[in-house]
């Protein structure tokens, strides 16, 4: 089946794939130019989606293989993913009176973070991207959806979903090590794998509804500190309330671009912002990693 989901311009997410992706490495997503694919879990199914992504007139065409039934659920997931409902014309008319903000939202007009599907794969990606490159985080995620995710071949390409947290509960800690990562990121995994088989992270409506007390209650899972929890919220939730200025390179911009140096000064400048601020810090710290 063939789709079309409308963006609301400017609308840009290509150069946020392209950064954030490894050439033909399922992180389950796999992008390739402005194509995007990976399955979808929907209940008990995997439904493999690819998304083709036309920025300039804000359409994104979508080819899904599922049962007639289940078409709108997996749309839905895909316009979460590609976060299709963010106004940003809304966003700049917020920061008309901060000159040095606006001009980074100008320069990367429209852009905006993918979003994950839920908690528990956002806590997964985050945890590996404690202390080290960005891209060797990727590659680890790579290693881990290609060693226990689920498989599909369709139309010649093939798809991926993130690994089954009933399937990496069960995974021993010196095989996750394997992949390259520390015995505290493997522990970290394996218990936030079972949290989510026994149903003890909050769903998507939970933490949008509760965000800050989601937050709180993810720094008790081992091995996830503040930045991981606000880091994992922040790329679940629909709008930019939760953000990590403890981020290094968050910190960095705004020392660069404001003279603000520390983590309080940070939250208590961007608290002006309300739902906005985690796009700012967002942009800012993209401006220092491109």
């Amino acid at each position: 089946m063939k789709y079309s989901i409308s963006a609301e311009k400017p609308y840009s997410i290509i150069p946020h794939l392209h950064k954030f992706s490894l050439p033909e490495r399922p992180l389950p997503c796999i992008v390739e130019n402005n194509l995007f694919w990976r399955l979808i879990p929907i209940g008990d199914m995997f439904i493999p989606v690819k998304a083709e992504i036309y920025e300039d007139i804000g359409k994104i065409d979508v080819t899904l293989e599922c049962k007639k039934e289940c078409d709108e659920e997996v749309l839905s997931a895909v316009r979460h993913i590609l976060s299709v409902d963010i106004r940003y014309q809304e966003f700049l008319k917020t920061l008309e009176e901060y000159p040095n903000l606006y001009k980074i939202a100008m320069k990367y007009l429209g852009l905006r973070p993918t979003r994950n599907l839920n908690l528990y794969e956002a806590l997964i990606k985050v945890v590996l991207q404690q202390r080290i490159s960005l891209r060797l985080a990727l590659i680890t995620t790579a290693k881990l959806v290609e060693k226990w995710g689920v498989v599909n071949r369709w139309n010649g390409r093939i798809y991926y979903s993130f690994p089954p947290a009933e399937e990496l509960m069960k995974i021993d800690i010196s095989e996750i090590k394997a992949l390259g990562t520390t015995t505290m990121k493997a522990k970290s995994i394996g218990e936030i794998a079972k949290r989510e088989y026994y149903d003890d992270l909050p769903n998507i409506q939970e933490v949008n509804k509760n965000p800050e007390e989601t937050v709180e209650l993810l720094t008790g899972i081992y091995g996830v500190g503040r930045w991981t929890a606000e880091l994992a919220v922040a790329t679940l939730i629909h709008d930019y309330s939760i953000a990590p200025a403890e981020d290094l390179n968050v910190m960095k911009a705004f020392s660069k671009f404001l003279g603000i140096q520390s983590e309080r000064e940070i939250r208590e400048y961007a608290e002006r912002f309300g739902r906005w601020k985690g796009l700012i810090m967002y942009l800012m710290a993209f401006s220092m990693e491109v």
